[in-house]
């Protein structure tokens, strides 16, 4: 199965599993299974369709490749937080971004490569820049999606306007502390990066 098949398919995973995120399943065991099924499939699609484009051993980080990675890391680190955190709405705005971004990583010309040198792949402190980086990404675009979702949840209630997404939502209070924690993990990632690219600045330049 060619590269693009997958990850066309992944998008259109991506796409459902934003729609069933924005219907009522927390009273359905069965169709929240659906959600996290479907949502699963398009990240291990996701990820396979990546090891394939990086199977001749080469690491490529342009336009295309890069938001393949963030597509991945985003949707693994929402896979992650809805486990501990009340954020499975953000999926509803979430999940079809990241479809939309493989789809546009597919539009995009594929001489918009920009290849890793040889020598830096064995970098330890280059492989953690790069990791912790999409992570600091992934970790703000959740945070982004969040207050989206919190200003219109806010906009919501001083309207007296009932929205049976939104009557699903946790608190107002509890949104704004989910938010405020995904911030804070985001600038602490922010600031490894920070750390990670310094030094391997030093290791290369001195």
């Amino acid at each position: 199965m060619s590269t693009t098949l997958i990850l066309l398919i992944s998008a259109a995973l991506y796409f459902s599993a934003g729609a069933l995120a924005s219907r009522n399943t927390s009273s359905s065991s069965v169709g929240l299974s659906v959600a996290r099924i479907t949502l699963l499939a398009a990240f291990i699609l996701n990820i396979y369709a990546i090891r394939q484009a990086y199977a001749n051993g080469e690491l490529d980080f342009g336009v295309s490749s890069g938001l393949y990675w963030i597509t991945a890391i985003i949707a693994l680190v929402y896979i992650i937080s809805t486990l501990v955190l009340p954020i499975r709405q953000i999926g509803k705005f979430l999940l079809p971004t990241c479809g939309a971004c493989l789809l546009l990583g597919l539009l995009l010309s594929p001489e918009m490569t920009s290849a890793i040198p040889t020598e830096y792949h064995s970098n330890t402190a280059f492989t953690s820049h790069i990791i912790v980086s999409v992570f600091a990404y992934a970790v703000f675009a959740l945070a982004s999606f969040q207050a989206l979702l919190l200003t219109t949840q806010e906009k919501k209630l001083t309207q007296a306007d009932k929205d049976s997404i939104l009557d699903r939502l946790p608190p107002l209070q509890t949104m704004e502390n989910i938010l405020f924690r995904l911030v804070r993990v985001g600038f602490f990632l922010l600031t490894t990066t920070l750390i990670s690219g310094a030094v391997f600045s030093q290791s290369v330049f001195g």
